[in-house]
């Protein structure tokens, strides 16, 4: 892949955006041999760029171009989390919940989820309802599970309308019935691509 020699030179002398577009440019053709090229790049930007630390987080969550690392995968995710990024803390919510052992936290999960939710993330929204529905992680709350279902299907999320629907019908009707309309309207391939 050719990179402008104006952005090459930009991103070698620290512009933390220019190194993101490097990175996101190299990603592109999703092949392993790019994502080991957009790392050095990754690395770069991660202590400015949020997008940097989560995409290494991806990395090697999902062990693209590199061996599968979740302690990687944590630690990078956990930066770009402590930053605000949704998708991190939906990614290290997920991991906290499922990982064996002592290590697994579903109450810190569901924090993460409920942050990554109040910044308008569906599938953190989802979790939550999930979890309120189930007693994971949180006492069960049926009241609370709607109330993340609403919210995940009011963004499209069809499995959030699927759950309001088998929790039944609810006193203040006209709110789910926005969220499952919403829900039932086709939807875009939704892609994280916003590097910086």
């Amino acid at each position: 892949m050719r990179v402008p020699s104006g952005l090459l030179e930009r991103a070698k002398a620290g512009d933390t955006r220019a190194q993101c577009r490097i990175a996101d440019r190299l990603m592109s053709s999703e092949r392993p041999t790019a994502y080991r090229a957009a790392m050095p790049w990754l690395r770069r930007a991660a202590s400015q760029a949020r997008w940097a630390a989560y995409h290494l987080g991806l990395i090697y969550d999902h062990g693209l171009g590199v061996r599968a690392n979740q302690v990687a995968a944590i630690s990078w995710y956990e930066r770009a989390a402590a930053k605000g990024y949704d998708s991190a803390q939906l990614n290290l919510g997920i991991i906290l919940a499922n990982v064996r052992g002592a290590k697994r936290d579903e109450a810190r999960a569901v924090r993460l989820y409920r942050s990554a939710a109040r910044q308008g993330n569906r599938n953190a929204a989802y979790n939550l309802g999930l979890y309120y529905s189930e007693g994971r992680g949180v006492a069960r709350n049926i009241r609370m599970a709607r109330r993340w279902f609403v919210r995940a299907a009011a963004k499209g999320d069809r499995d959030a309308a699927r759950m309001l629907r088998a929790l039944g019908p609810v006193a203040n009707s006209r709110v789910q019935r926005t969220a499952l309309r919403a829900a039932a309207e086709p939807l875009g391939r939704w892609v994280d691509r916003s590097p910086g």
